[in-house]
């Protein structure tokens, strides 16, 4: 099954992008791909040298390095810019905890993560693995998605279009979580500068406002943002995109300060969680189209999803499972506001992302 073409992308960053082959509804399964190759998650979370030696001798064995580095699919996939950083940190790792390797043994495990490093997904679920596809690793990041990436622990990921798309179009799926594509702008960039090596140029980036920074309008009634503007030292804002109201100084500069107390309390959760909660529900009711307050609720649904689990009646279990709805809908609301922009109807009213992701 398959609805996409692979051929050279009109980005900026160049190389090649997957595009639709054929026209594909709202929610429709446009690509299986069967597994290049998945590693174990773990040892890139911890940053454990060790670990990671370890699970390239299981890949090895495994007959994955012979298929990211002997087959026309796995040399396909990108490596890399010439002078990345990361690449000395692998010969490094390498080098440390497989001194008896020969020159040529040692610069294919480098390869092999250097490989995963661009390419993989993390598995559904635990997040157990990174999983490397042959197709579905050329498709190229957007902060505005409009295809959606199925990665589960076995069987063949999948390619889900997130709005109807014409034949033509580019795939364009986010490698940032949906967590992470509800951070401004500036936080954006660095994770994608810092996992991915590239300067994203998608309109979310290049906007002069920044859409997860959405302020509710003060006049009563009124159900209104007032949006942050980019590339400023202090908080300023656009009028109100309802009523046109303009927020004073005095306005601003609590809005920045609320804003400033819930980035650091959100940040660290899950350990303040409970001491975070008041202060985090208020900035959700006073501004729910806010990225942070997305971020608020998505915190309390893996929360909530972890409780339902340990419930220890049926009645705790139902009462749970209703609370989680309502943080997933608070969520989906902020998600749909920061897709849709402002000249768009939304594109999030297909295919679900996870909670988790």
């Amino acid at each position: 099954m398959s609805k996409v073409n692979v051929a050279q992308s009109g980005l900026l960053t160049g190389g090649e992008g997957l595009f639709v082959a054929e026209p594909a509804e709202c929610g429709e399964t446009m690509l299986e791909d069967h597994p290049l190759a998945k590693l174990d998650a773990e040892p890139f979370d911890r940053e454990d040298a060790t670990l990671l030696a370890a699970a390239h001798t299981r890949l090895a064995a495994s007959g994955g390095v012979d298929l990211v580095l002997g087959t026309d699919a796995g040399q396909a996939l990108w490596r890399g810019p010439p002078e990345d950083l990361r690449k000395a940190a692998y010969v490094s790792c390498v080098d440390d905890t497989w001194p008896d390797g020969s020159t040529e043994e040692r610069a294919q495990r480098v390869e092999v993560m250097m490989v995963f490093s661009y390419n993989a997904y993390i598995s559904e679920g635990p997040g157990r693995y990174q999983i490397v596809y042959p197709i579905i690793s050329k498709a190229n990041h957007t902060c505005k998605p409009n295809a959606l990436v199925m990665a589960p622990e076995d069987g063949p990921g999948e390619i889900v279009s997130e709005r109807a798309l014409a034949k033509g179009e580019e795939v364009m799926v986010s490698y940032l979580s949906n967590s992470d594509l509800l951070r401004p702008l500036l936080q954006r960039q660095s994770l994608l500068r810092n996992g991915w090596s590239f300067e994203c140029c998608c309109p979310r980036c290049t906007s002069t406002e920044d859409d997860t920074r959405r302020f509710r309008c003060p006049c009563p009634g009124c159900t209104g943002s007032c949006i942050a503007l980019t590339a400023r030292d202090t908080l300023e804002t656009t009028c109100c995109d309802q009523c046109g109201f303009h927020p004073s100084q005095e306005e601003l500069g609590t809005w920045a300060n609320q804003e400033s107390e819930i980035e650091a309390l959100v940040n660290s959760l899950p350990d303040s969680l409970y001491s975070a909660w008041a202060k985090c529900e208020d900035f959700w009711k006073a501004h729910p189209l806010h990225g942070l307050a997305g971020r608020w609720k998505r915190s309390l649904a893996i929360r909530t999803v972890d409780d339902a689990m340990d419930a220890d009646s049926d009645g705790e279990r139902t009462e749970l499972e209703a609370e989680l709805e309502q943080h997933k809908a608070a969520l989906d609301e902020c998600l749909r506001a920061v897709f849709a922009g402002p000249s768009s109807s939304g594109v999030v009213d297909g295919a679900s992302r996870s909670v988790a992701s």
